[in-house]
């Protein structure tokens, strides 16, 4: 995490930044938009109580360089993790943004000139995982308010009673002795969710990690022999939750149009009364297209004061592409009326609880205790695929009464995630196609760094499909080949393209690594003296200083080195390479 910030509403100063924990240098923007960010965009004083919900804010000056984006270039190990106090960089695996997970509180207070007690703590992250932080502030939220509320008539200032109570301290440095988060930039990168017992509030809470960004996570479900007690005392939250259900089940046939929208980024506004709603709509959004890379720009919840209003919003112009606000000031109905594609949520039935946020999806609920669900949808797009009705079937007739929400929520994420992976294989095989040469017959005679890759050839790729289309989960009512055109213009193909030749980098450098650790340099040494191949040596004997100049703390590789000049008696060779 970033830090903590406290965010008050002043009648003169209006919303301002109380309190930051860590300090963080923010920008006058970044404030700005942090403060507004962290309460409700709208003069409705009916909705009382607790609330959590998450923003996305653009990443300042600061947050830039202190989160370190690895590129390909770059390889480093769990040890680099731990290691990153001393070297001053922090090697996370950022998207350009930092996320808010807000925990806001307003109640009726007559003690206070306006009436009402508003205030919000924000938890500031890189990380967009809703289940870990929401769990996170529903622990800490209630005691941080309580403190406020209980000396809100003394003298003491918000920043005098949160440091005279030492709870954002202790949570700060329960969080420090975490593990390193999991991160596809690693070298080991596993394909199951990481379950984590983690210290909290002098309590141990139990999370399920995805093991990188873009892993569709699925919700724990309790096998027939397992005791139900036993099953929710240990049952993980999971840290990127798919609440597909509870956003689409009063629209459950929009959801394919949905997934066709989001995987071609067409621009998106979601429209509600409440920033909990819009911003748990926005990341479902997201969620469904996983394990495609969304490449545009979302914001789950939006105000008029954010930084990027201008831009994002600019009725002068086209909207833009790759973009899905999450709003609720119906200033922006107006605003957005251009917008093709509008979802609207529909009016909170009942009083909010925050434990809701967890409780949610998590245990079998019915369908008459799920809100602030999409009622309506305004679509200027015609489908190319229709929707799957035996699914629907199977979710109307026995689904939600017979294996609960969370069983019903695996079945849509198996379902779009097998309908993502199949739409992206031919992408998937033209792409490997254009990497020249096989690391796996990579060795001493033949070391490469990195392959060479071809340039994706949009024309040659789309005769492919044309001559032989993929056969999808789901019937389609328009040309394949046509929605694949579209792909190939968003924002989303680019993300894809990147993350493949990252990914690609990565591996080959990977594997350049173990070759060079694993592989007997003794004996291809002598040979190649025999061979009269000084210059091989000399090459290989360069390859391995540079890594160790690059990373001096691979120790294996240093161990190598000096094993490889001892056994080569070559010392005017050796005093070259020295």
């Amino acid at each position: 995490m970033l830090c903590f910030s406290v965010v008050n509403f002043d009648l003169e100063l209006g919303h301002a930044l109380e309190y930051t924990y860590p300090p963080v240098p923010f920008s006058d923007a970044e404030q700005k938009t942090l403060c507004f960010s962290a309460f409700p965009d709208s003069n409705s004083y009916d909705q009382t109580g607790d609330s959590v919900f998450i923003f996305r804010m653009r990443n300042g000056e600061f947050t830039q360089k202190l989160y370190l984006k690895q590129y390909q270039e770059c390889n480093f190990t769990r040890q680099d993790q731990f290691d990153a106090a001393t070297t001053g960089f922090l090697p996370i695996e950022t998207d350009g943004y930092t996320y808010g997970h807000v925990f806001f509180r307003q109640q009726q207070d007559s003690e206070i000139r306006r009436g009402f007690f508003q205030k919000a703590l924000v938890l500031l992250t890189p990380y967009p995982w809703p289940g870990l932080f929401s769990h996170l502030l529903a622990l800490l939220g209630p005691a941080v308010m309580d403190q406020f509320v209980a000396n809100r008539s003394n003298s003491l200032s918000g920043t005098e009673i949160l440091c005279k109570s030492s709870l954002l301290e202790t949570a700060c440095v329960e969080i420090s002795q975490w593990p390193p988060p999991p991160s596809s930039l690693t070298a080991e990168v596993s394909f199951e969710t990481i379950s984590l017992q983690l210290p909290f509030f002098s309590t141990k809470q139990y999370f399920s990690f995805p093991p990188y960004s873009l892993f569709p996570q699925l919700y724990p479900l309790k096998s027939r022999n397992q005791d139900q007690t036993t099953f929710e005392s240990t049952k993980p939250i999971v840290c990127n939750p798919g609440k597909f259900y509870q956003m689409f089940h009063r629209s459950l046939d929009s959801i394919w149009t949905c997934w066709e929208l989001m995987v071609l980024g067409e621009p998106i506004a979601v429209m509600s009364d409440t920033p909990k709603a819009c911003s748990d709509a926005v990341l479902a959004l997201v969620e469904l297209i996983k394990p495609m890379p969304f490449g545009g720009d979302y914001r789950p919840y939006f105000t008029i004061q954010d930084s990027d209003f201008t831009s994002l919003t600019n009725r002068g112009r086209q909207p833009p592409q790759g973009v899905v606000l999450g709003v609720t000031n119906r200033v922006f109905s107006k605003i957005l009326e251009h917008w093709p594609h509008v979802l609207e949520i529909g009016k909170q039935k009942k009083s909010y609880s925050i434990m809701d946020d967890i409780s949610i999806g998590m245990n079998g609920m019915q369908i008459d205790e799920l809100d602030m669900s999409i009622e309506k949808c305004k679509f200027k797009h015609k489908p190319f695929f229709s929707k799957d009705r035996k699914l629907l079937k199977a979710i109307f007739e026995v689904g939600v009464k017979v294996k609960g929400i969370d069983a019903v929520n695996n079945s849509l994420r198996y379902h779009f995630s097998e309908l993502t992976q199949r739409f992206l294989q031919p992408v998937n095989r033209y792409f490997d196609s254009l990497v020249m040469g096989n690391q796996n017959q990579m060795n001493f005679d033949c070391l490469r760094t990195k392959p060479e890759i071809k340039p994706f050839r949009q024309d040659d790729f789309l005769k492919i499909i044309d001559s032989s289309p993929p056969t999808l989960p789901v019937a389609s009512k328009r040309p394949v080949y046509e929605f694949y055109k579209l792909f190939l213009l968003s924002s989303n193909f680019a993300a894809w393209l990147q993350q493949k030749t990252d990914e690609t980098y990565r591996d080959w450098r990977n594997h350049y690594l173990d070759v060079l650790c694993t592989q007997d340099i003794e004996i291809w040494a002598k040979q190649s003296l025999k061979k009269g191949d000084m210059v091989g040596c000399i090459d290989l004997l360069m390859r391995l200083k540079e890594e160790l100049v690059s990373d001096q703390g691979f120790s294996f590789l240093d161990a190598l080195f000096f094993i490889f000049c001892c056994k080569w008696h070559d010392n005017s060779t050796c005093a070259f390479i020295k």
